[in-house]
């Protein structure tokens, strides 16, 4: 039976080991944005146009339907998009409706590129969906891990990109040890 002086030296444990996983994560960071940015230079005179798209969904659970129905891709990560060095079975699908026909540029692109190996294991083409299936190998890197994967669809030569964040821990053995 843990006494109240226990909790609290756990919680100061944890909160130093967050502080130090924190530090250790803005290090890295070194101030730079998630995503790269992009910007257009106009010149005086010229005009550009930019639009986005806001997809909206009843429901929590009718969001991936909503993007397939406006013929969007959708990326399911399993377990999640936080991995661990050292795991085995995670696996990254990405999907879209056949009759959108979009294509997927290959390869993906992995920032920083030798933090997670992609190794594809199955594509399917159905009437209603598309699917690959990707098993994703976290490297000794600790951080975030940015996939910029490319589609281009036959009405329109336009790269559109698909961006996914992940992000790689410890390796679960060394997590669980700095609890104990």
């Amino acid at each position: 039976m843990r006494s109240k002086f226990d909790e609290r030296e756990r919680g100061r444990s944890a909160s130093k080991q967050h502080e130090t996983t924190t530090k250790n994560v803005s290090e890295e960071l070194d101030g730079q944005p998630w995503n790269s940015g992009t910007s257009k230079l106009l010149q005086v005179g010229e005009t550009a146009h930019f639009g986005f798209t806001l997809i909206t969904s009843k429901e929590i659970s009718t969001i991936e339907e909503s993007l397939l129905s406006n013929n969007f891709p959708v990326a399911v990560g399993f377990p999640s998009f936080i991995l661990h060095i050292g795991m085995q079975g995670a696996r990254l699908t990405l999907k879209w409706r056949t009759s959108a026909e979009l294509k997927m540029l290959m390869p993906i692109e992995i920032y920083p590129a030798d933090s997670l190996q992609l190794i594809e294991l199955q594509t399917s083409r159905g009437m209603a969906l598309t699917q690959r299936v990707f098993a994703l190998r976290p490297s000794t890197y600790i951080g975030r891990v940015r996939l910029t994967i490319g589609f281009t669809s036959k009405a329109s030569s336009v790269r559109r990109n698909l961006t996914l964040h992940y992000f790689i821990t410890e390796a679960i053995d060394d997590v669980v040890t700095h609890e104990i």
